[in-house]
């Protein structure tokens, strides 16, 4: 029984994850379905989980360090999207990790998507030829200038906890 949970919480993070991904490269937006489909999912896998079971169980932690992780998410990040330096979506994501994973958990990969967006960025400054041509987005689609898709860097820190939990 232990696989089956754990399959399907892996499930769930990388089915979202590569959805938002492909969202926020193509359209540089995460609809909102998407993100509350995402929370309510987590949720109900999280209350079955510990109807069942009892929390916390093998990677899906316990109800403190969730409410805990969602808290602080929306704490820390909501003042930044008030000043437009994240979009609304970003902080949304970041508050359903927290509510995922834990504020620990999520804590790295908000650090290490957040490195990521960095790296993008610098790569923005440093080469605007390729920004010209590509536009870093999927091919066939232009965006508008300059803006870093932290969701899908988000998304894929996420996809690389997953594997670094598998190991």
């Amino acid at each position: 029984m232990f696989v089956l949970i754990k399959l399907s919480f892996v499930f769930l993070l990388l089915f979202f994850s590569i959805q938002i991904i492909y969202c926020d490269l193509k359209f540089r937006k995460i609809p909102n379905t998407v993100l509350v489909f995402y929370g309510l999912a987590l949720l109900l896998h999280k209350i079955l989980v510990s109807v069942f079971y009892g929390l916390p169980w093998g990677s899906v932690v316990g109800w403190g360090d969730s409410l805990i992780g969602f808290a602080a998410a929306l704490l820390v990040f909501y003042p930044i999207w008030l000043a437009r330096l994240m979009g609304a979506a970003d902080v949304k994501l970041m508050a359903v990790l927290g509510l995922a994973l834990g504020w620990k958990e999520a804590g790295m990969v908000v650090l290490f998507g957040t490195v990521l967006a960095g790296l993008h960025a610098l790569a923005l400054v440093l080469i605007p030829s390729l920004e010209r041509k590509y536009g870093f987005a999927l091919p066939g689609t232009r965006v508008k200038a300059r803006s870093v898709p932290l969701g899908a860097w988000l998304s894929l820190a996420t996809m690389g906890w997953v594997w670094m939990q598998n190991q």
